[in-house]
């Protein structure tokens, strides 16, 4: 006798509200409900639930990972423009000082520039190795979701 494969023919996101009501019942024929709202039902089996069950911690995690990865690349991000701008700036003051006759101060202060433009360039290919990094995971996530939903 062949197997028989039920298959999710198509995608859907939900996205309830932060305050939608979620809850999981039990119900009749082996059926479990996960109900999101007044209008969403979602058919499971015992197995589902229990394969949920066991996914919810790592499922946590990963998503608490996700968001402090983002804050990070975030962070990055506006640390190397912040930089980037104290170096013009720096700049901009070290022309002042020479023209002022303070060459000792003109000197440091191109100095500090030299370093805030390198920490800059530094924080910008973090931030734009944490978001190639990014779709390139997702990229290859998806082409494997896709390879095992063809696969039986």
């Amino acid at each position: 006798m062949a197997a028989t494969v039920e298959r999710v023919v198509t995608s859907m996101v939900l996205n309830p509200e932060g305050h939608a009501e979620v809850r999981l019942r039990g119900g009749m024929d082996g059926r479990l409900w996960l109900m999101i709202g007044p209008s969403v039902e979602i058919a499971l089996t015992e197995a589902h639930a229990v394969a949920l069950r066991g996914d919810l911690a790592d499922a946590l995690g990963e998503m608490r990972a996700l968001d402090e990865a983002d804050e990070t690349a975030g962070k990055a991000y506006c640390a190397g423009s912040a930089a980037t701008r104290a170096a013009a700036e720096a700049l901009t003051r070290a022309t002042t000082a020479d023209l002022a006759g303070v060459p000792e101060r003109a000197v440091h202060l191109r100095a500090l520039a030299a370093k805030a433009r390198e920490a800059g360039k530094v924080a910008a290919k973090a931030a734009d190795a944490a978001a190639t990094a990014f779709r390139e995971a997702e990229d290859v996530t998806e082409a494997i979701a896709a390879e095992l939903a063809e696969t039986v």
